[in-house]
């Protein structure tokens, strides 16, 4: 079973960004908050260990990840964030 977890994990990292073609890079959660706050995170998906997320600026989409954080009011920002996002899972 956890064999089969670090699989999937590494799938959804390495693997789907590459046949997608984009790459995802790793950030501080302060790097998302302060994108989440200016409007530039679009999508959000939080997974057990980490948050994926699109952020856009200047026309340029990025794909980005950064470690969750014991924030019990993350959710709370996402939805009040500036532009709205366009999806949260």
């Amino acid at each position: 079973m956890i064999i089969a977890a670090v699989v999937i994990i590494l799938l959804n990292v390495l693997l789907l960004p590459a046949i997608e073609g984009r790459k995802v890079q790793t950030t501080e959660y302060s790097v998302f908050l302060t994108g989440v706050e200016k409007g530039y995170v679009k999508t959000v998906e939080i997974q057990d260990d980490y948050i994926y997320y699109v952020a856009e600026s200047d026309g340029q989409e990025g794909y980005f990840r950064t470690v969750k954080m014991n924030d019990p009011d993350l959710v709370d920002r996402l939805h009040d964030a500036k532009g709205g996002l366009q999806s949260l899972q």
